[in-house]
């Protein structure tokens, strides 16, 4: 490895002890101390970003940053000494590991390499260079993704508990020294107001130093913002699947019940009295009408009237005493108790929809999104039994 700053080379020695050279280009004259190792059977060798692979009798080098160079005589300087503690670890570098780790949790470079920040020819750099280091294979790869060998099933049982607890370790110190975690969830505009932020002080009382920032959610969102910490969002259309990168846990919003004006209600006694008014419905739910009244007995045809691209929309409409619309129950709460809407038929009905709660794959260890995440699902199983 070469270096505009210089290289330290050392050669096998015979005792314990032996005498390094540095050698700066541009400069006259050469510096030199002494440096003690510890033998086992070999000479531990460096090669670049691979402090701890060992070739017997092996020339090894080390970059020496400029200004680290102490007089003619005098102390190691830190790289050098920092070098030998490292050397004794027996650790690859940490971003070899995060590579790896991720990669054998998502089976796809693409979705480590994106939850990871770094390029794909990066995160395959840091692997080869990992299997180098220890000599066996550790991903198979295929048309479909990789899979772990026997050996790289090893690798990740044992490391893979190791990095979540230094990640457990780092989220403790680092909510210590800043008394609020900031916690980005992006989601849809109804499902905030009208379901989340009624409930947020509840956790702030449960979880104090965390921080909910809430930001919109936008339909083409390919879930690859850093900055965004977890997304409740809809599923994705036409049954498509969600990216692989991604890790959705149903939250609620797949219960719907028909919702009329308050002046309606009287009028509505059974499922054909709505067919009377227009039948309004998410756009991206059509079936929706469908499915409900596929549930009650009677209704042999119907067509639906008007629909929109927001539940909100929906409501409002209603509302407005527009028609009667098919919504996801528990988003009703606050316009039931203002009266705004009326439920002619209260028994919720299961459909295709709903809302999931979804975060990265690479950051399944967090112990704030874990927490944010079971917290939501208590709340929304104890809507659904509250029906």
């Amino acid at each position: 490895m070469h270096s505009a700053a210089g290289c330290w080379n050392a050669r096998p020695p015979t005792s314990n002890k032996t005498e390094a050279r540095v050698r700066t280009r541009g400069q006259a004259r050469p510096f030199s101390w002494p440096i003690e190792f510890e033998f086992q059977r070999e000479l531990p060798a460096y090669t670049d970003q691979a402090l701890n692979r060992r070739v017997p009798g092996a020339q090894a080098s080390v970059q020496i940053p400029a200004g680290a160079l102490p007089a003619r005589t005098g102390r190691m300087p830190d790289v050098v000494r920092h070098t030998q503690y490292a050397m004794r670890l027996q650790l690859p570098p940490m971003p070899e590991l995060h590579a790896f780790v991720s990669v054998a949790r998502s089976g796809c470079i693409t979705a480590a390499a994106d939850g990871l920040e770094m390029t794909q020819g990066g995160v395959s750099r840091s692997i080869r260079r990992l299997e180098s280091r220890l000599g066996v294979i550790l991903f198979l790869r295929g048309g479909r993704g990789v899979t772990l060998t026997e050996a790289g099933r090893q690798l990740f049982d044992r490391v893979e508990p190791s990095l979540r607890v230094l990640s457990d370790a780092m989220m403790e110190i680092d909510t210590q020294a800043s008394p609020r975690s900031r916690l980005t969830v992006r989601s849809v505009s109804t499902l905030a107001t009208r379901w989340l932020i009624p409930k947020l002080p509840e956790f702030n009382q449960q979880i104090p130093n965390v921080r909910v920032v809430l930001q919109p959610y936008a339909p083409d969102d390919d879930f690859l913002d850093t900055q965004t910490d977890c997304w409740i969002v809809p599923r994705p259309p036409k049954g498509n699947p969600w990216p692989r990168h991604v890790m959705a846990t149903y939250l609620a919003g797949q219960h719907i019940v028909p919702i009329c004006h308050p002046d309606l209600a009287p009028q509505i006694l059974k499922p054909e009295d709505l067919l009377r008014h227009p039948l309004l419905y998410h756009l991206e739910q059509p079936d929706d009408w469908r499915i409900w009244l596929e549930t009650q007995s009677g209704v042999q045809s119907f067509s639906v009237d008007s629909g929109f691209s927001t539940v909100a929309g929906i409501i409002d409409a209603v509302a407005d005493n527009f028609g009667v619309g098919i919504v996801p129950r528990c988003l009703l709460d606050a316009d039931l108790k203002t009266q705004r809407v009326a439920l002619p038929f209260p028994h919720p009905v299961p459909s295709h929809g709903g809302y999931y709660f979804c975060m990265l794959r690479s950051r399944g260890d967090d112990p704030v999104l874990d927490a944010f995440s079971q917290w939501l699902q208590r709340r929304a199983q104890q809507d659904l039994n509250d029906f």
